[in-house]
């Protein structure tokens, strides 16, 4: 995936294209003419020299910046976001597609607590000193507890009927406020304490009324900017 140390980057051959230095199976026992596509996108961890990464069959594993293995564990469910270290680099938390939340010791991959959530996770997680927050493709934000893994608050919106894309918002954490977008069109602002709602706009005010056959998707599916 990138050179054996993560600060120096990768290799280049001598016409100046990159060089694949290493690759890993990611869901190693699955055989057949049609295989999985892999959507978690991997974590780095330049300073301990790690890569963190989920895969479609529910595995979780950590590699060195050289591809060595260090640890794998399974989760129950697909994991198709990527994982996010805690601020100290000491706790991964991970989402996977059956609903839970899992907190791993990042240096051996060791359970620290895994709680339910409102549905699966299609971005990855927002984790501050003390919270994690989540963002499920339910249209759930829920806020936890870091260390316990305990529940805080949950804000969920109510998806209109139809037809929507498949992907859903991230999350942004700026200026005391948590935003987020939802399958409505909506854009909301939320206080990151409580989950109280600060103001809400909607975007599909601004599109232009549909013609009568005309297939027109109204969710809002891209992670606010601030």
């Amino acid at each position: 995936l990138y050179a054996e140390r993560l600060d120096r980057g990768p290799s280049v051959d001598p016409v100046g294209r990159l060089a694949v230095r290493w690759s890993r199976r990611l869901a190693p026992d699955l055989e057949g003419p049609y295989l999985p596509i892999e959507r978690a996108v991997p974590a780095l961890d330049a300073v301990h020299d790690r890569v963190y990464v989920g895969s479609s069959t529910g595995q979780v594993w950590a590699f060195t910046g050289a591809g060595a293995r260090v640890w794998m564990y399974q989760a129950a469910g697909g994991v198709g976001a990527q994982p996010t270290l805690s601020v100290d680099r000491e706790t991964l938390y991970v989402g996977s597609d059956d609903g839970y939340l899992h907190a791993r010791r990042a240096v051996d991959g060791a359970v620290v607590w895994r709680t339910e959530m409102r549905g699966a996770l299609g971005d990855a997680p927002l984790v501050t000193d003390d919270v994690v927050y989540i963002a499920t493709e339910s249209d759930v934000i829920e806020a936890f507890d870091r260390e316990r893994g305990e529940a805080l608050w949950r804000y969920e919106r109510q998806a209109p009927e139809g037809c929507y894309v498949t992907e859903h918002a991230g999350l942004t954490l700026a200026d005391r406020r948590l935003l987020a977008g939802f399958t409505d069109g909506a854009v909301v602002a939320l206080d990151p304490s409580d989950g109280r709602v600060l103001w809400v706009r909607d975007t599909t005010a601004d599109l232009a009324p549909p013609a009568s056959d005309e297939l027109r998707f109204t969710d809002d599916d891209t992670t606010p900017l601030a």
